[in-house]
């Protein structure tokens, strides 16, 4: 064998080694480890999950970085939470229009669609400020 021939291969070997390292190291995009304390839970889809699972992990990547106020937030910014639609988040605002402003995030139970496994989903992504606009 020619030894530039080992040299090359052996530099290849360990570049490729190095990389695995790295992706170890920082975590493979989608992981725990690499998304830290994001929203979603940073919890990558394994092909085993169930249609059920995968779909509460896209719900949890659409989820916004803030929480939502029931009282103040736009039809756009209710969207961006996990399980809420555009027929749903229009459900929400007609809801605190026709009975006034949320007093408790448990109130948005009170809205058409929302039950107590839908609200156990949002109940961290949403809030109520109590101090006057």
């Amino acid at each position: 064998m020619n030894i530039p021939l080992i040299h090359s291969l052996i530099l290849k070997v360990t570049m490729l080694g190095m990389a695995a390292g790295i992706v170890v190291w920082i975590g493979w995009p989608g992981s725990q480890h690499h998304q830290g304390n994001m929203p979603g839970g940073g919890r990558s889809i394994g092909l085993s999950e169930s249609p059920s699972s995968i779909a509460a992990a896209l719900d949890r990547s659409r989820s916004p970085s803030f929480r939502v106020d029931l009282n103040r937030g736009t039809l756009g910014e209710l969207q961006t939470l996990p399980g809420i639609g555009p027929s749903l988040a229009a459900r929400i605002v007609q809801h605190r229009t026709s009975h006034g402003p949320f007093h408790h995030v448990e109130d948005l139970k009170s809205v058409k669609g929302i039950g107590d496994g839908r609200f156990g989903r949002l109940r961290r992504f949403v809030k109520v400020e109590t101090s006057a606009p």
